[in-house]
């Protein structure tokens, strides 16, 4: 039976070291709390054993209950059903207090989202990417691109990178610089969290983010200054990064969802060995007069 807790169980932490759950932890915790400014949380476990961590976001008075927030909460398998988590917890919308517990469900076809993982790393090889890709390698050999741990960037340099991707996208800029100044402090106090960094001639020019949380990784952010597109930095970064997951036994590499409107950029990310799955996002609202009132707007 799922117990939830609006206080860190005495064994929490403990649990979440063994278990390498790193998106349960204190430090990703911080993450939240200080860059993108979360004030609750709720702590799911069962038989003294973490299950989720549900993070409750505010904006124009909405609580909006997010489980595991960035990865979602079916983080076992790409192709299985929910295994009752979400069911389970929306039935205790009342219980988190939360007005909205956003949710989602994976399956092959048609959907919101689509979603790509690379899965059996220990299995992936140069050689099975494509004569393109392996030609943007070599590219990026010869401009003599180097990717590096993040001892020489800064949080500014961060945000400036992601920003530029998301205004050249047209897209909207969901994350402020506290965020990166956090994600920059943490990474460089656990291996969990990664920020490799590709430099040009003593420059930064680029930069890749991504996580561990069991024995999979996460990819968060990343980005390219595009006057620097030709030296294929975007390309090296991601081949670095595998490259590096697997000499470390990671089972797979989420690459997480990307807007079905955006084909290049799931073919970008299926180049890469990756397979790709609808991710369909799912809204429960509370049985408070509130939620009803959201249910009823559909907000």
């Amino acid at each position: 039976m799922l117990e939830i807790d609006s206080r860190m169980p005495a064994f929490w932490e403990e649990e979440c070291e063994k278990q390498n759950l790193f998106l349960f932890t204190p430090l990703w915790i911080d993450v939240l709390r200080l860059g993108l400014s979360v004030k609750q949380f709720r702590y799911v476990h069962e038989n003294f054993t973490p299950v989720a961590l549900v993070s409750i976001f505010h904006k124009y008075s909405i609580r909006a209950a997010y489980i595991n927030f960035p990865i979602g909460e079916n983080d076992d398998s790409m192709t299985n059903p929910e295994h009752g988590l979400a069911e389970d917890l929306a039935e205790h919308c009342d219980t988190i207090r939360a007005d909205i517990l956003r949710s989602s469900n994976y399956q092959q076809g048609e959907g919101f989202l689509t979603r790509t993982i690379v899965k059996n790393i220990g299995n992936w090889n140069q050689e099975s990417l494509s004569a393109a890709t392996r030609r943007n390698i070599r590219k990026a050999e010869k401009s003599r691109v180097k990717v590096r741990d993040n001892s020489n960037i800064n949080a500014a340099e961060l945000y400036n990178f992601y920003r530029s991707v998301i205004v050249r996208n047209k897209g909207r800029i969901r994350y402020k610089p506290a965020y990166f100044e956090q994600l920059l402090y943490t990474s460089r106090k656990t291996e969990q969290l990664r920020i490799l960094v590709a430099s040009c001639n003593g420059i930064n020019i680029g930069y890749l983010c991504f996580l561990r949380h069991k024995n999979t990784a996460y990819y968060l952010h990343g980005a390219i200054d595009m006057s620097h597109s030709k030296t294929r930095a975007m390309d090296y970064l991601f081949f670095q990064a595998i490259s590096e997951l697997r000499k470390e036994n990671i089972d797979s590499f989420d690459m997480l969802a990307s807007p079905q409107d955006q084909l290049s950029l799931v073919r970008y990310k299926e180049k890469w060995g990756g397979e790709s799955f609808t991710q369909i996002r799912q809204t429960t609202y509370a049985k408070s007069l509130r939620g009803k009132l959201l249910n009823f707007c559909q907000i």
